[in-house]
């Protein structure tokens, strides 16, 4: 999961610590979604990710056998 960064609006326990009111601390989306619920920080967004690079595969070297699909003709 992505971290997003949270500006607090009250104090409150964060991780062992004290995350005091107007700070800014990071957490896991679903931590997130939970602190917003209780009302202890900012609304925030979740930016969408990329599209996926696709990736080619290498070039053969030997390209004088046969292609693994093609079948021989009768003759």
């Amino acid at each position: 999961m992505t971290d997003i960064k949270l500006k607090t609006i009250k104090g409150f326990e964060w991780r062992g610590a004290y995350a005091p009111p107007r700070s800014d601390i990071e957490a896991a989306e679903l931590d997130a979604r939970e602190l917003l619920r209780n009302g202890l920080v900012e609304d925030y967004t979740v930016k969408a990710a990329g599209p996926p690079e696709n990736k080619k595969a290498p070039e053969l070297e030997n390209k004088s056998g046969p292609k693994p699909g093609a079948k021989k003709k009768a003759e």
